[in-house]
């Protein structure tokens, strides 16, 4: 597994989990741009 930075370009569905809790928006796995989500220079497993 790669850690990468996030740049704003990437979309996709995005897991986001903190301390064994996962980020659900709106009960949904939230999917989109990096940027809509505020996700931009965040570290992201791929």
């Amino acid at each position: 597994m790669h850690l990468y930075t996030l740049t704003g370009g990437e979309k996709g569905w995005w897991t986001v989990s903190l301390g064994g809790r996962v980020w659900l928006p709106k009960g949904e796995l939230p999917f989109g741009l990096a940027t809509d989500w505020g996700l931009v220079g965040k570290q992201a497993k791929i």
